[in-house]
């Protein structure tokens, strides 16, 4: 499907934003391979032809697309018209410094994010349709004004705002995949084990919820999460721990029992398995609210 993955950490590197009309339908997109850039395409009225690598689209009214750097791509007949169009080039990333990251998990739970969290990439969404056209246009024009003004932060400001557009996009392609049966199990025992944050939820408490088995349940969450259920379990215990040491009265051993755990012991093992400092460590690095 040819989609483009883009580093989380890094902001794109604009080398172009447009936007284009052709009134009288006289434009074709150009034959052309572009090894050092990527196109991204937003169609605000009529339609654009486009074909990439074997590959035909019609894009109409509201829908976007992103062309990979290093394929082909023409137009296959001219433009309808009083089509119009915006076009963002941004350079691509080098393919071996995007293979060696993991995908980005967008079931967070922690307050406190680790430095890791930063260091993924995200596939962004080849082609879709947007629901509420008018915000990406209001974000589109926002990006043109800012490629044509003087700040002496442009190119800054402009990556800036075309990262906010991508990940939008990235986001509501999530949102719609978790219409899909599997993500909606996923939302599921995320659901069950957040609204059970003071206890540690056992398997059969998981598969009764659910109604499904245990061993399944697993296989999907890791396959969507990235991370295995028990892991989750931590992630959202620890997170009550950290909330009960910063705002309750309550010491290490008290907090170890009021989430369940067998002694304050494995609760500080856990708790740096997931901070990657323990408990102690961490509250003296941080504020306490003991108002």
């Amino acid at each position: 499907m040819n989609q483009i993955d883009f580093p989380t950490s890094q902001i794109p590197m604009i080398n172009e934003i447009g936007y284009i009309e052709d009134r009288n339908g006289v434009f074709k997109h150009p034959n052309r391979i572009l090894h050092e850039m990527n196109v991204f395409l937003y169609v605000r009225k009529g339609t654009l032809y486009v074909e990439e690598f074997g590959t035909n689209y019609a894009l109409t009214e509201g829908t976007f697309l992103f062309l990979a750097s290093g394929l082909s791509h023409s137009g296959t007949k001219y433009y309808q018209p009083n089509t119009e169009w915006y076009h963002i080039h941004f350079y691509n990333n080098p393919r071996n410094e995007i293979d060696s990251k993991k995908f980005y998990n967008p079931f967070q739970s922690q307050t406190v994010i680790q430095k890791e969290v930063y260091e993924k990439k995200v596939s962004l969404p080849k082609y879709g349709r947007i629901d509420h056209p008018l915000t990406i246009e209001k974000q589109c024009e926002k990006l043109l004004n800012f490629y044509h003004s003087e700040h002496p932060l442009r190119p800054i400001l402009v990556g800036n705002f075309t990262q906010q557009l991508f990940l939008d996009l990235y986001l509501e392609d999530v949102n719609q995949n978790k219409k899909i049966k599997t993500r909606s199990t996923v939302s599921k025992i995320i659901n069950f084990i957040q609204m059970n944050d003071n206890s540690r939820l056992t398997s059969i408490d998981i598969e009764n919820e659910i109604g499904m088995n245990y061993s399944y349940l697993s296989t999907v969450f890791k396959k969507h999460t990235g991370k295995t259920i028990r892991e989750y379990q931590q992630e959202v215990l620890v997170e009550k721990a950290i909330h009960l040491l910063k705002n309750k009265y309550l010491n290490i051993s008290e907090v170890s029992e009021q989430l369940g755990f067998s002694n304050p012991y494995y609760f500080s093992r856990v708790f740096k398995k997931v901070m990657g400092v323990s408990p102690k460590h961490y509250l003296n690095q941080t504020y306490r609210n003991l108002k």
